[in-house]
């Protein structure tokens, strides 16, 4: 595996949930109350269990990173994740977008505790990875009205990283990209956090709401927070 990325390259991480409009397929972020493009609100109740089925959700990561980082071209870059507490992994390539990375991890069943970390390859044949310090990032995926409250407990944490202790060497074997999950079969509690904001960017072109003082982009119609004509 390769070597350890120094601290001070500062990578971060940030994840987010999209969801997808019932009446016009747009996507848009799991906070906002009503879709951009259209103006329908979302039914939260949709999302909820049912008929004994399992909700799943389509997990975001994205890296904050550019060249600059590291005086040298960035080759590509890997999410490496586990959703089993460390008994298999996977790897998957990190799309570009301008100074910024990001992967998507489809059909995560709710409940699920997402552990990753960041590989970058670089021209000159280096690898730094960012890991949290060897410590990894985590993340449980919930419904939207959960996401603050579910995060793994301290616990929690150090069950898993005994549990991945033994499969840290054997992680590149695992290239393959995973169709289903199985629910983490332990119990969480909400009093750590991990991971930390999301990485932010001001967007020039925005207007205010007058309904709710939010600002939202020029182009929406509709506020996605409050669902009112702009």
């Amino acid at each position: 595996m390769g070597k350890e990325k120094k601290p001070k390259l500062g990578i971060k991480t940030s994840r987010y949930y999209t969801k997808k409009c019932d009446k016009c397929n747009s996507e848009y972020p799991n906070w906002f109350t009503n879709c951009p493009n259209c103006g329908a609100a979302w039914d939260e109740t949709k999302e909820r269990q049912s008929d004994g089925l399992k909700i799943k959700k389509n997990i975001k990561i994205v890296v904050k990173i550019t060249e600059e980082d590291f005086n040298e071209t960035i080759k590509k870059v890997k999410l490496v994740f586990s959703a089993d507490q460390g008994e298999k992994w996977y790897q998957i390539y990190m799309d570009s977008k301008m100074d910024y990375f990001i992967a998507e991890i489809a059909e995560v069943p709710v409940g699920s505790v997402i552990v990753y970390y960041i590989e970058v390859n670089l021209d000159n044949g280096s690898t730094y990875i960012e890991n949290n310090g060897g410590n990894y990032f985590y993340y449980k995926v919930g419904l939207p009205s959960e996401e603050s409250k579910d995060i793994p407990s301290e616990s929690e944490v150090k069950y898993m990283e005994e549990k991945m202790e033994s499969s840290r060497e054997i992680t590149q074997e695992h290239k393959e990209t995973p169709k289903r999950y199985e629910n983490a079969k332990i119990e969480y509690g909400n009093d750590i956090t991990i991971l930390g904001k999301p990485q932010t960017q001001i967007d020039p072109n925005l207007k205010v709401c007058p309904h709710c003082n939010s600002r939202i982009k020029k182009m929406w119609s509709v506020c996605p927070f409050c669902g009112g004509r702009v």
